[in-house]
């Protein structure tokens, strides 16, 4: 930003453009002459602004400036009075004085000038003029009456005798030395005498001149002057908008002193952008949306991190502008604290390496609310009217994290070679499939930009998913192949070298390479085949270049990344992540974290343990901060109707009525105080208020959740459970003990939820039993098991349509608990799973058409209501009356029997470090946060290569203690 010292030069600039157009127009000494047409000033400098590369510096755009005046100064009549060509051009350039040594400046204006005559000067001009100089550099606590009174009494002195221009010189830089004492440098004191010298020569010489002019030619010098007048209104106006133009950028791009790379503080630092655009504020309690925060405009320059910048000057990266998409093609997110500054290492704590959507970078991004979405690696998408045909464009310009240019032909390449080659996916996700027909999707490319996805029939739901990501995996859809992924597909490679690469990583087949070379957590440069064939591509904010298993993997900058903050600066702002790995150690990552070890996560933090955290926060200097899952159900108990193992067990559990009884037997207060200290909101399966698929029922929120013991028993008697054995257990009517198994892990405090259910099932004759395992859910999705306890029930769940890996919907037996079967059958398109149809085994009894674990037909219902929801907008009627209807079904019918919601229990507790900037107090749960390439060190110094740093703005603050954060910036 600039300074007094440096505005004061750039309005000398203004003002001595002014005079000399002034005297231009005035006309020559001989004869009345028209006037000379007047320079727009504002056009030519704009003009040169607009030919300024991106990334130009002050002085080059200055300079260019200072050129573009002069070539237009060339062009008037050689013998106008006042000042020369060669003056102006030098004063222009003057403008990036505070930008050179002292000795530079002093260059600019020729030394000659010291020993020509000095002009008449009056003592009231010139006395007015050091003042006017000086006042506006002067440093505050000088007053105004001690500047006047030094001035006035230095050129008084220094007048009483015959002066040179040199003696003027010194006698102004006498006066200004004496007004501000030690407080300005010489070369500011330097800057200043020249800049008003000048100044003071110009409007004499240009005073002089007028008035010999009208006293040989009043009539003409009047005409002359009238039309002076009109050209120097018109000059100034343009020269104070262009100078407005040329302080803008200089406020607008500052070269630090110092900064950061890989956490190494230097010296030698990039020209950064600044801005003092702010969103509204952030309030706890609502996300923060990245992608629609910021509503200014585009960025006129880009600036790039100081790692970048090294590997530019070393030769290692093409320069910037090389590196980004076309202007036009460059998204701006901003975060919750502003324009962040560049450097050091994100660092996180984990039992293993999983980093979540930040690295697997799609075609769009979620937003923190997970329902608004902004752009990814694309540029933008647009659906026709009837909802059957997307068209995408790619950006222009876009690359790889190497260098390679992302193209249509990628895009292809995924869709046709990978997404619809049945040997890697042999089942075609639902969302790329028509709801009504059950084809696949017809992909066509349309130019080198545009590419488009055609349905039979409408299908809005397929840019609410997250199935856009870049990785193109086994089983996973993607939406770009880097090129050399063809070096390992057999339809591009002789099969049998591609089957030599699988073999010498110990891999059965392509399929298997090709999803190694994709998976983050294997990271592809730790295997030897994958030096001689490439980088497989990347187009995530932090791309992996190193990984040892079970200790550390390392992601770096992807400096082709696409996006940019409101002032123009490159993101990411942090160099690296940087991922500890504890294998299955939980405990020890939560100590680590509790002394500052982590810079901000909510992977492994257990509620009960809150305070806790609370109690060491300051002094591992860190806030907590709530995301809630917004879906209405985070504690509740799972049990999986298609289990039939043991057929009597299966029977109670596809029972409403046995579900209810349970649920009656609950103490939800109990289990909420003590494994979620009172955190969580005790109801049904319900969304948020404030959420669109919410029902609007209050009674559904509370059905079954009354504690009622006399009830539960009286169901469960009249379900034929009323016989009861030596411990005072139930029995079925063969006496066997009525005993039911839950299987779960030993993370999220499990355990003392297990605990619990197990004595209250107990005071109405349930036996439960408790299996912990660390590899629970391989038992539980084989359905060998029927029951387990989840934390997480309704992530990704606030807009049902969003995401068909839940257990809200029957799309994909790994998540659907409550009928696994029937959602494989649905995933792989009736090849697999529990078919429709008759079987007397699965009881009650369901009719011949229908599915034989799903009697009353719950979970057909979810799948075509979902199905039914293709057809219309997010938040048409039609569909929010079928989202509405969904959660009825679920609450109902206690699909699970759900205990509280909106607790944070699962990854709903971010641990944050107060110097790590940018996180947002509220956002849908998340490990990092999708938008965690936007987050910041203060003042680019971070905590993994700098132990014991710690913030010196924010404070530690925990946000179920109320009030907000506090930062001093």
């Amino acid at each position: 930003m600039l300074g007094k010292f440096n505005r004061l030069i750039v309005l000398m600039l203004a003002s001595t453009v002014v005079v000399a157009l002034a005297a231009v127009a005035c006309g020559s000494d001989d004869e009345p002459a028209p006037a000379a047409p007047t320079p727009d000033v504002a056009a030519i400098i704009d003009q040169a602004l607009q030919r300024a590369p991106q990334g130009a510096t002050v002085q080059e755009i200055q300079g260019m400036v200072g050129d573009s005046i002069a070539a237009a100064m060339a062009a008037m009549p050689e013998a106008s009075p006042g000042l020369t060509r060669a003056d102006v051009e030098s004063i222009v350039r003057s403008a990036s004085g505070n930008q050179l040594s002292a000795a530079d400046v002093k260059s600019i204006v020729d030394e000659s000038i010291r020993a020509l005559p000095a002009p008449e000067i009056n003592e009231s001009e010139l006395t007015g003029l050091i003042n006017s100089a000086v006042a506006q550099s002067v440093p505050e606590g000088v007053s105004a009456a001690e500047i006047q009174r030094i001035v006035e009494s230095q050129v008084s002195a220094g007048l009483a005798g015959s002066l040179t221009r040199g003696d003027v010189e010194d006698l102004v830089a006498s006066a200004v030395q004496n007004a501000v004492g030690d407080q300005l440098s010489a070369s500011d004191v330097q800057s200043i005498v020249d800049g008003a010298l000048v100044a003071t020569n110009a409007a004499i010489e240009a005073a002089a001149k007028q008035a010999e002019t009208a006293a040989m030619a009043a009539d003409n010098a009047a005409m002359a002057a009238e039309g002076a007048a009109m050209a120097a209104d018109t000059a100034a106006m343009q020269a104070e908008e262009a100078i407005k133009g040329v302080e803008q950028i200089a406020m607008d791009i500052q070269t630090p002193a110092s900064c950061y790379i890989r956490g190494n503080r230097v010296t030698d630092c990039p020209s950064k952008g600044s801005s003092s655009y702010r969103a509204a504020p952030h309030t706890n309690g609502v996300p923060w949306l990245y992608h629609s925060a910021y509503d200014g405009p585009t960025p006129a320059n880009f600036f790039e991190s100081p790692l970048s910048a090294q590997l530019v000057k070393e030769g290692a990266l093409p320069p910037l502008d090389e590196r980004l998409p076309v202007p036009e093609d460059v998204s701006v997110v901003l975060g919750p604290d502003g324009i962040g500054e560049y450097g050091g290492a994100y660092r996180i704590t984990e039992i293993r390496s999983y980093t979540g959507e930040w690295i697997a970078f799609g075609f769009v991004q979620r937003d923190s609310d997970e329902i608004n979405f902004g752009p990814g690696a694309g540029k933008s998408w647009e659906a026709s009217e009837d909802g059957r045909e997307y068209t995408y464009t790619l950006r222009r310009g876009l690359k790889w994290d190497d260098g390679v240019p992302l193209t249509v032909e990628d895009v292809r390449f995924a869709f046709e070679d990978h997404n619809f080659n049945e040997e890697i996916n042999p089942f075609v996700p639902a969302q790329m499939t028509d709801p009504v027909t059950g084809e696949q999707a017809q992909f066509s490319v349309v130019d080198d930009l545009n590419f488009k996805i055609a349905f039979d029939s409408p299908n809005w739901v397929l840019m609410e998913q997250t199935l856009t990501q870049s990785l193109c995996m086994r089983n996973r859809f993607c939406w770009f192949g880097h090129p050399n992924l063809k070096k390992i597909h057999p339809k591009y490679t002789d099969p049998t070298k591609v089957q030599a690469i699988a073999d010498s990583m110990g891999l059965k087949d392509w399929r298997d390479v090709m999803h190694a070379s994709q998976n983050a957590q294997l990271a592809r440069y730790e295997l030897q085949p994958f030096a001689d064939i490439g980088s497989t591509g990347c187009v995530a904010p932090y791309c992996f270049v190193e990984y040892k298993p079970g200790e550390l993997a390392v992601a770096e900058r992807n400096h082709y990344f696409p996006f940019v903050d409101p002032a123009g600066n490159q993101l990411p702002y942090t160099d690296q992540v940087v991922m500890i790995i504890l294998p299955g150690d939980e405990a020890t990552v939560r100590f680590r974290a509790m002394n500052g070890e982590v810079d901000g996560r909510t992977t492994n933090y257990v509620l009960h343990e809150l305070p806790l955290y609370v109690e060491n926060m300051e002094r591992g200097d860190y806030s907590i901060y709530g995301w809630p899952a917004l879906g209405g159900a985070d504690l509740g108990f799972e049990v999986n109707q298609t289990y039939n193992v043991n057929t009597e067990v299966g029977r109670l559990l596809r029972t409403k009525e046995f579900r209810i009884a349970m649920s009656h037997a609950l103490d939800r207060n109990a289990i909420n105080e003590t494994a979620q200290l009172g955190l969580g909101v005790i109801q049904n399966r319900v969304p948020h208020p404030n959420t669109p698929y919410n029902p609007g029922d209050d009674e559904l929120t509370q059905l079954y959740m009354d504690r009622d013991l006399d009830k539960a028993n009286q169901m469960l008697d009249d379900l034929g459970l009323s016989g009861r054995d030596d411990a005072g257990f139930r029995t079925f009517s063969n006496g066997d003990r009525v005993s039911i198994k839950f299987i779960f892990s030993p993370s999220h405090g499990r355990p003392i939820i297990g605990e619990l259910l197990k004595a209250q099932m107990a005071e109405v004759g349930i036996d439960i039993q408790i299996d912990i395992q660390g590899r629970w859910w391989e038992p539980f999705r084989a359905v060998e098991e029927c029951c387990s306890i989840n934390t997480n029930l309704s992530r990704h769940t606030v807009n049902p349509w969003m995401r068909f890996r839940t257990n809200f919907i029957p799309f994909h037996e790994v998540y659907f608990a409550p009928g696994m079967l029937i959602a494989k059958y649905y995933r792989t398109q009736g090849a697999e799973g529990m078919a429709p149809g008759s079987d007397p085994s699965f009881l009650p009894l369901a009719p011949p058409d229908a599915f034989p674990a799903d009697h009353s037909g719950w979970f057909k219902n979810l799948h075509d209501d979902t199905i039914a929801g293709f057809a219309n907008s997010t938040f048409d009627p039609r569909r929010v009356e079928l989202g509405k209807g969904m959660y009825r079904n679920h609450a109902e019918n206690l699909l699970a029997i759900h205990v509280s919601a909106f607790s944070n229990a699962h990854i709903g507790l971010m641990l944050n470090r107060n110097n790590m900037r940018g996180v947002p107090f509220t956002h849908a749960q998340d490990h990092n946060g999708h938008t965690a390439w936007a987050y910041f060190f203060d003042d680019g110094q971070d905590n993994y290569n700098h132990p014991g740093n710690r913030s010196q703005y924010c404070n530690s603050w925990a946000f179920h203690l109320g009030g907000r954060q506090a930062c001093s910036n």
